[in-house]
């Protein structure tokens, strides 16, 4: 099941203290507002597929790849729209995902593919790469294949980079933490919605699953979930990336990289102690943050902070 990806790759944990905490002041001017004036929605013929791609925003170009793999990048909105005063973003729904079609084939290589296209259609030469959560495993891998192609690589909360580093994320889980959260999934499972694979039914669960992975839970409310009426059947379809996510290992072959790299984790994160010191480890000169008070979803509980990070670190703040 689908569902099993999600708990994967967002966890609970401790501060990495080889690193500590971000410790940078709030402005108390807004600098990055949540909203942009020029959104541009749109879906594209791109690499033999029709993907629902929004752009916005001015300055250099960025491509955000959304977590999942089955939800679309509207999570990931209004809050980073705070990014579009420094940087011309584009973000795009997954195949299979959102508004996105669900043609076949469905693989990892295939969803790093349709990266490059993006980048080649809408001509926009070198760019920066954000992926977050499941995205950051695709960011990871289009930085291998494609490196010349980056100006920077920001791994947002991202997933393991090796089956074995996964694994070890998931015995970390607080099993009293999780107990409580199964009985309230097992409650809605158990509904008729659930059952009739209603829309509305996968956002309470789903907003559920990502409560426990914030450090204030109560903040889940400010969480963007919408579920198109086909989720189910496409969730059913992204289960043939399962061959992918066996026994994989990117971490060789991102020692070879020389792109500029930041890496953020929440502190509430076991990823935080358990993945963060192996990429920066492996990914030469790359950074790792570990965000104070926040868990898998940093632009909802940490924007000031995560976006002053990103905007220093490529040098436009």
């Amino acid at each position: 099941m689908i569902i099993y990806y999600f708990y994967s790759m967002i966890r609970i944990f401790f501060l990495f203290s080889m690193i500590g905490l971000i410790g940078l002041e709030c402005k108390t001017v807004d600098l990055f507002p949540k909203h942009s004036d020029n959104v541009e929605k749109k879906v594209r013929e791109i690499n033999g597929t029709q993907l629902f791609v929004e752009t916005c925003g001015k300055g250099e170009p960025m491509i955000v790849i959304h977590g999942g793999p089955g939800l679309d990048h509207s999570y990931l909105l209004p809050q980073m729209y705070g990014l579009s005063d420094y940087y011309h973003l584009i973000f795009f729904d997954q195949r299979a995902c959102g508004k996105s079609a669900s043609n076949s084939p469905i693989t990892l290589d295939v969803l790093v593919e349709d990266i490059e296209a993006i980048r080649t259609e809408l001509d926009l030469g070198s760019i920066h790469l954000l992926g977050h959560s499941w995205g950051g495993l695709l960011a990871m891998k289009y930085a291998i294949l494609y490196p010349d192609h980056l100006t920077s690589l920001i791994l947002l909360n991202p997933m393991a980079p090796s089956d074995t580093l996964r694994k070890l994320e998931l015995q970390a889980v607080d099993t009293l933490e999780a107990s409580f959260y199964a009985e309230k999934m097992k409650a809605i499972q158990a509904s008729a919605a659930f059952k009739n694979n209603e829309s509305s039914a996968y956002e309470d669960l789903f907003r559920v699953i990502f409560q426990k992975e914030f450090y204030d839970p109560v903040l889940v409310d400010e969480l963007t979930l919408t579920f198109p009426n086909d989720f189910y059947n496409n969730s059913k379809k992204l289960e043939a990336l399962a061959p992918d996510l066996v026994d994989y290992d990117l971490t060789s072959d991102l020692e070879k990289l020389s792109i500029p790299a930041l890496v953020f984790y929440g502190v509430k994160e076991p990823a935080a102690d358990i993945i963060g010191p192996v990429l920066w480890e492996k990914l030469e000169g790359s950074e790792l943050v570990i965000l104070p008070r926040c868990g898998h979803f940093p632009f909802i509980e940490q924007p000031t902070r995560l976006f002053e990070k990103i905007t220093s670190f490529t040098g436009l703040l």
